[in-house]
């Protein structure tokens, strides 16, 4: 037992003692000592992803966007447009969660559309890797080709 009548104590001595009671009990509890990260909601918000060379890849727009933790964010209405020389390219699905650390976007469940000039494709469950320039549809693909050499649509 520590004797408090022998120590002389600062508010900022006694807020440090405090919080490494606290913190060492939550530990001892089996608890996590690091507090839970406040969920934080935007509406209506846009993200550039840059390329390696510096200039802007993907200009990403949403209804709405939740942090689940400090790097990942679910992102509602979401739609990405690419610039550049992969442009014009669009990806859009109703909701997915993007890791802000490794540029990558999933939505499992969720219907997905990709479309650029001659192409569009429709699936379920997205898989986005934009440092490796990927999309991916999981099940239910269904795209069509538009021949622009006076061959029409072209469903497969």
């Amino acid at each position: 037992m520590i004797r408090t009548d022998k120590i002389k104590t600062t508010p900022l001595l006694a807020a440090i003692l405090l919080a490494a009671l606290v913190v060492g009990a939550a530990v001892e509890a089996g608890g996590d000592p690091t507090p839970a990260p406040r969920r934080r909601e935007i509406s209506g918000f846009t993200r550039y992803i840059p390329g390696r060379d510096g200039e802007i890849e993907w200009e990403i727009n949403g209804e709405t966007a939740r942090f689940l933790s400090a790097n990942l964010v679910e992102m509602e209405g979401f739609v990405a447009r690419a610039g550049g020389e992969l442009a014009p390219l669009t990806l859009s699905t109703r909701r997915l969660v993007f890791d802000l650390n490794s540029n990558t976007g999933w939505a499992v469940e969720e219907w997905g559309e990709f479309r650029s000039d001659n192409i569009f494709l429709r699936g379920r469950g997205v898989v986005w890797d934009t440092r490796n320039q990927m999309i991916r549809f999981v099940e239910d693909v269904r795209f069509v080709i538009d021949e622009t050499e006076g061959g029409g649509l072209f469903p497969l």
